[in-house]
């Protein structure tokens, strides 16, 4: 991840000065920089899954999650309901409201599967929250053609990607503010996603965000 915040940056620093401050070698930075600068060495296989992929009419792959996270502002509570795509762990669509409520769930599911295009029909997991075994969710999945999967009940694991994406939310934005009110908190949580879809660098995606990833990935 150094290497790569190195490489952006070096057209507008001194390459000593950008090794200085990320504590790199000049020789490692210099190894990691062929490394990546390398064939993929995986580019038969995701040539291969996208041909197979193509072939079955786009019946493969793309599994969303969801869930809710709590926040507390001035003695209120702010409630956050996100829709995964764990392709690339981007941000699908989102709601923000002061009751953990099924509008709250709906609205971001139905936003979701706003995005989907013909013949997309993608497994949706979330916990066993009331919100997700109520007969409304389940009608907006059945209108789509969405597969419902559940988490094994008392089980956060099965949900662990994004009980993930919560704690990198909590982490880099809401401990690190003092929000006074939860207007505050949902605009800087509106601009935490926008980031983290599209800036936020990530190891598991080498070291794009979500939307690069894509991008990276549709070029295959």
């Amino acid at each position: 991840m150094k290497v790569q915040a190195i490489i952006a940056l070096k057209a507008d620093f001194s390459l000593p000065v950008l090794l200085q401050v990320a504590g790199l070698a000049r020789s490692t930075f210099f190894y990691h920089q062929a490394r990546l600068r390398a064939p993929d060495p995986k580019e038969a296989v995701k040539s291969a899954a996208t041909t197979i992929f193509t072939k079955n009419h786009g019946r493969y792959g793309q599994k969303w999650v969801t869930d809710v996270t709590e926040f507390r502002v001035d003695g209120r509570k702010l409630y956050l309901s996100p829709v995964m795509d764990l392709f690339d762990r981007q941000i699908l669509s989102y709601t923000v409201g002061l009751s953990p409520n099924l509008a709250l769930t709906n609205t971001s599911l139905r936003m979701a599967l706003a995005t989907l295009e013909y013949g997309q029909k993608p497994i949706v997991h979330s916990d066993q929250g009331f919100q997700y075994q109520h007969a409304s969710w389940r009608r907006l999945l059945q209108g789509a053609n969405a597969i419902q999967s559940m988490s094994r009940k008392g089980n956060c694991y099965d949900n662990a990607v994004m009980e993930n994406f919560f704690g990198h939310l909590k982490e880099e934005l809401f401990h690190h503010v003092r929000f006074l009110s939860t207007g505050a908190l949902t605009s800087a949580i509106h601009e935490y996603i926008r980031w983290y879809n599209t800036e936020r660098i990530s190891t598991k995606l080498e070291g794009l965000s979500p939307v690069q990833y894509r991008a990276q990935a549709l070029k295959v």
